[in-house]
């Protein structure tokens, strides 16, 4: 038996508002985590991630070097996930739930 700790997979919840951004910060987001450019990613992550469970200021770009990487990792995916959601029309999302629920 072996005596590793399991990190808990439990989804995280984390806030990001991009509502302010226009092509030109998606091309920079893109740029950066092309480019692997961790520390131009916290600057950008900073402005945009509004809520999350550790207890340091998502608003602080230190903060972001203070989270373990599978931590900064969830982060990151998710402000990506927020950048690819900004290209759905709304009504376009809405139907690809319904059948997405209705293949269930």
């Amino acid at each position: 038996m072996t005596d590793e700790k399991k990190e808990d997979s439990s989804p995280v919840a984390i806030g990001v508002d991009l509502s302010h951004w226009k092509m030109k910060d998606i091309h920079r987001w893109q740029d950066c985590a092309g480019r692997g450019d961790f520390l131009a990613m916290n600057e950008i992550m900073a402005g945009v991630v509004t809520s999350w469970p550790y207890t340091y200021d998502p608003a602080e770009i230190d903060s972001y070097g203070e989270l373990k990487p599978a931590e900064w990792a969830g982060v990151a995916m998710e402000v990506g996930n927020a950048v690819a959601e900004s290209f759905q029309i709304p009504q376009i999302a809405d139907q690809q739930k319904r059948i997405s629920k209705q293949r269930r």
